[in-house]
């Protein structure tokens, strides 16, 4: 950290504070200070998952208090085959399950009436949907906002088809390799370490940011030592933290306690070409606090803490009656110094864990779960009351990004090719998503699916275990140490109209769709906020002005005229010559691309370390988990030997 970035007024991260700099009052992070505490039980999974499916029926919350819609619903489950269906394996459900299942329903279907949103995959932390959050209205709105966004830039508009950057194209619609595209796109003059430049003592408003184009001092280049992390668990260092980049917020305020209102320019959206669109994406905010204040107060200091549907450590192979003493006949052996006590007992126990059957943890009503229980109930008044997740800020910073997919019958299917990994940069603190798809057009629906770390020390020390249990873990916890402390959690269902918001604690995966009709095109348009931690408020389009040269050239032109009449090829010329600071577009896509790739390093770096802990308990055999390694016909042997 440079002294004159020290010496500024304005102390924010990278910018005379670390890089990596952390206050004691802090949303978790999934690499540093979040786990979760136990892993949960396949049969938790099943739950979350039919739980899911259930709540995106038409009229569920009415049918979950109607007999004949439970007794559909009772039949499909019981009769589902969950790893062919969900590629759940060892997956079933229960008579206990599916009576705690419409009991959390309809608990659930009384909050959708009054809030409008539903937990999902809630397992020690909640994910929240909506289909009523965004109006049909707005949704409207936002539809005629992207194509204005898109016509206005078509010029430089940036279409990625995972081949060659086609920015600058002039079609408006994209060719069979061109599927998608970003029409806000944070990777785009972001805040660049060494390049960008920071007011140092003042913050600028939405009205006079143009004004201030190409002023204000260079930030610096973190340090290497910023952008080391250190595993508290591990013990490991790895380069986590970006020496390029950071994603530049806008500033929100909530003037009246309720309503958004932008302060700040948003990032690659120009406040006076897209001056309507400010109004929308205000509203839309609006409307996402609530399931963002969910989502972080389930994480915060488990303010509103999930409810544990079962004791996962209450399970354990079982011997049907009594156990032999020496079933094996081998006492001898041991009596005559052939074998010894070790491999006497390891032998028995194996004999005992062959000839058991798999016990599995079973959920429990509410009544039967005892003091505490209550705390884990959302109201609407919890949920309404966003003090726990702005604390005394009193605003947020949003992060905005707006992307299409255009799918043709020449390039029916969109597959993302993402794999597992967390929301943006340790830079950019985000704390949580809101994912809203509002235009969809002959497309088949999307799943997000996530991942969480569990605690595998924990796991480890509190578990009590036989010789030969490695059976049971695997048919209760869906994983075969020695494995990593990560598992699937779930996916959920995205389409026209559902917004989704999810905390930056798990990792999550776009998983691909096609088209409805492969004979005709085909469309989706989504929009993403990631909101910055609340609690660690970083550099900002308040802080750092516009970057992009051609708004700085048109603010030129209209103070001085000097540009005006000009041949296109002179202006270009102009623009690409600058210097630095205002970027050219042409440098800009260049930086994003160091920022993308950069960005891709970091999230294998963070994979490294959230997959790091091995799982180890010591009786195991050894033998590494094999996804692959499952019987044909799960209805015939999956669940031999086991209660389900």
């Amino acid at each position: 950290m440079s002294q004159a970035a020290q010496d500024h007024p304005i102390k924010l991260p990278g910018f005379g504070l670390p890089l990596n700099h952390k206050p004691e009052s802090h949303f978790p992070t999934a690499v540093d200070d979040w786990f979760q505490s136990w892993p949960h039980t396949i049969r938790e999974r099943c739950m979350v998952t039919l739980m899911e499916e259930v709540t995106l029926e038409k009229d569920w919350d009415s049918k979950a208090f109607s007999d004949s819609a439970i007794s559909d619903w009772k039949k499909r489950v019981m009769a589902k085959k969950w790893r062919r269906d969900d590629g759940i394996r060892h997956g079933d459900f229960t008579e206990t399950m599916f009576e705690c299942f419409i009991e959390e329903l309809q608990g659930k279907a009384k909050l959708y009436q009054e809030t409008g949103i539903v937990p999902v995959l809630d397992i020690e932390v909640r994910l929240a949907r909506s289909d009523k959050a965004i109006t049909p209205e707005l949704n409207k709105l936002l539809q005629k906002a992207a194509v204005s966004i898109q016509e206005t830039s078509t010029r430089r508009m940036d279409w990625n088809a995972g081949k060659e950057d086609m920015s600058g194209a002039t079609v408006s619609t994209p060719s069979a390799d061109c599927v998608s595209i970003n029409l806000i796109d944070p990777n785009m003059y972001p805040l660049i370490y060494g390049r960008s430049r920071v007011l140092p003592d003042k913050e600028i408003t939405l009205d006079d940011s143009l004004n201030h184009i190409a002023k204000g001092v260079t930030i610096p280049t973190p340090s290497q030592d910023e952008r080391i992390h250190t595993d508290g668990l591990m013990g490991e260092q790895r380069t986590l933290w970006s020496g390029i980049s950071q994603w530049l917020p806008t500033n929100i305020s909530f003037p009246d306690g309720v309503n958004a209102k932008i302060t700040s320019y948003i990032n690659n959206l120009h406040p006076k070409d897209h001056a309507d669109v400010y109004p929308l994406l205000e509203e839309v905010v609006t409307r996402t606090m609530p399931l963002w204040n969910v989502v972080y107060a389930t994480v915060y200091k488990d303010t509103m803490p999930c409810d544990m549907r079962m004791d996962w450590n209450s399970g354990g192979l079982e011997f049907p009656g009594t156990a032999p003493y020496d079933p094996l006949n081998i006492k001898d052996d041991l009596m005559n110094g052939l074998i010894d006590d070790d491999e006497w007992q390891r032998r028995t126990n194996q004999w005992l864990a062959d000839q058991s059957f798999t016990r599995r943890p079973e959920p429990l009503l509410k009544k039967d779960k005892g003091y505490g229980a209550d705390k884990c109930i959302l109201t609407p008044e919890s949920i309404a009351d966003k003090t726990v997740m702005l604390g005394e800020v009193g605003g947020i910073q949003v992060v905005v990004k707006m992307s299409a997919v255009y799918l043709t019958p020449e390039n029916p299917v969109y597959d993302s090719q993402s794999e597992f990994a967390l929301d943006g940069a340790l830079n950019d603190r985000i704390a949580a998503t809101a994912v809203y798809f509002f235009d969809d057009d002959n497309v088949t629906d999307s799943r997000i699916s996530f991942k969480s770390r569990f605690h595998g020390l924990h796991f480890e020390e509190e578990c009590w275990y036989n010789d030969g249990d490695e059976r049971y873990v695997e048919q209760t916890f869906g994983f075969r140490p020695p494995a990593p402390s990560l598992q699937d959690v779930g996916s959920v269902t995205m389409r026209e109209g559902l917004m989704v918001a999810y905390p930056n604690v798990l990792q999550h995966k776009n998983l691909s769709y096609r088209l409805k009709d492969p004979t005709r095109p085909g469309h989706r348009k989504v929009l993403t906020l990631y909101l910055v931690d609340p609690r660690i408020k970083v550099l900002s389009t308040a802080n750092v002005p516009p970057q992009q040269a051609e708004w700085w050239v048109r603010e030129f032109a209209r103070d001085n005229g000097q540009v005006k009449g000009l041949p296109k090829e002179v202006v270009d010329m102009v623009v690409d010559n600058i210097g630095d600071i205002p970027i050219p577009r042409a440098d800009a896509r260049r930086v994003r691309d160091e920022v993308v790739a950069e960005r891709r390093e970091l999230e294998k770096g963070v994979g490294g370390v959230l997959s790091a802990y091995i799982v180890n308990v010591g009786f195991f055999s050894g033998e590494g988990f094999d996804g692959d390694e499952s019987v044909d016909e799960e209805d015939e042997d999956e669940d031999h030997q086991s209660d389900g």
